[in-house]
């Protein structure tokens, strides 16, 4: 399914693969798309490059790794937009979630389809 999965249960091959696949979406999109409406460029960003799928299941990773995604999207999201450098990120108002927002909304969705299920086996 496109996923490191390792020994130890660490998640840090996986952060670091998101990594790589964020960088690349945003710069296929920016690419393709560079004269779409503020409004289009939202939608794209948020469907191709803040779509972390299986991000619930990160729990063991060093912070570092966690630190470069982060960080990986603040700079996506600049290139993207065509924002400077140093812009403040608050000062952006797009209206898209921050890295720690999607990070928190998918774990807790993750959490309660977990306890709503009827699976003999999670159960």
């Amino acid at each position: 399914m496109g996923h490191f999965v390792t020994k130890g249960e660490h998640g840090d091959n996986d952060v670091l693969r998101e990594v790589k696949a964020m960088f690349t979406h945003t710069n296929i999109l920016a690419r393709r798309f560079f004269s779409c409406s503020v409004s289009v460029e939202i939608v794209l960003f948020r469907t191709f490059c803040i779509c972390f799928y299986g991000m619930e299941l990160w729990q063991r990773y060093n912070m570092c790794s966690i630190n470069r995604l982060r960080s990986s999207s603040i700079r996506c999201m600049k290139l993207f937009f065509k924002y400077p450098k140093y812009y403040s990120v608050t000062a952006m108002e797009l209206g898209l979630p921050s890295f720690d927002t999607l990070l928190y909304n998918s774990r807790m969705r993750f959490a309660n389809q977990v306890q709503r299920t009827n699976n003999s086996i999670i159960a």
